[in-house]
């Protein structure tokens, strides 16, 4: 599909997608084409969700109202546009042509589940890429914490040494309740519990890339 004279995007037989382009805006134009075709609903609801509106948009109810509290007092959509002045203008006009890309997907074909709903989204903009960046980096957060915690009442479940266990968590281990920690039940677990707790890791070369 050639978008515009310098830009074309195709999918492989896998779907996934490619973008081909001559100029850094016209591949981040691409990909926000893209992920509005693929991630519209996601994205949509992420912004509803983190403007806290939704009761106001989709949802008028007591358990909406609740989750629109939780949201506004996290705040994510204070100071938007300072967060953008602060860019340099090179990446504002790269989150514009992201922005441009979206808005072309979302004219284009508007999500069905929304059109169910009578909802009629509005245009994406600059700030929503801004507030859902913001979204995404405290839930990646909460989601690693709360996988830690997991971690560590499966070692202590394991027999884990309290040396040990110092030494990876230091100074957090306080006055835990070993025995009640113990009878947690944590379901689907990290680590496969026929794993040797105690048996050394293999040394592997690694990269970042």
């Amino acid at each position: 599909m050639t978008i515009k004279p310098d830009l074309h995007i195709f999918r492989d037989k896998n779907g996934t997608p490619h973008i081909e382009a001559t100029t850094t805006n016209d591949m981040y134009w691409g990909q926000g084409f893209v992920h509005a075709r693929d991630r519209g609903v996601q994205m949509l609801m992420m912004r509803v969700l983190g403007q806290g509106r939704l009761c106001e948009l989709l949802n008028d109810s007591e358990e909406s109202l609740g989750i629109d509290k939780f949201f506004r007092q996290m705040n994510w959509h204070n100071n938007l546009e300072r967060e953008f002045d602060k860019l340099e203008e090179k990446y504002q006009g790269y989150l514009q042509s992201y922005t441009d890309g979206v808005n072309a997907a979302l004219t284009e074909k508007s999500p069905w589940e929304y059109k169910l709903l009578g909802y009629k989204p509005e245009k994406w903009h600059p700030n929503d890429s801004i507030m859902i960046s913001r979204m995404i980096g405290y839930l990646t957060l909460a989601q690693s914490q709360a996988e830690m915690e997991r971690l560590f009442i499966e070692m202590v479940q394991a027999d884990i040494s309290h040396e040990k266990l110092e030494e990876l968590f230091p100074g957090n281990l306080g006055e835990l309740d070993i025995d009640l920690l113990k009878k947690v039940s944590l379901g689907e677990r990290i680590v496969n519990p026929s794993s040797l707790w105690d048996m050394g890791a293999p040394r592997m070369m690694a990269s970042n890339n």
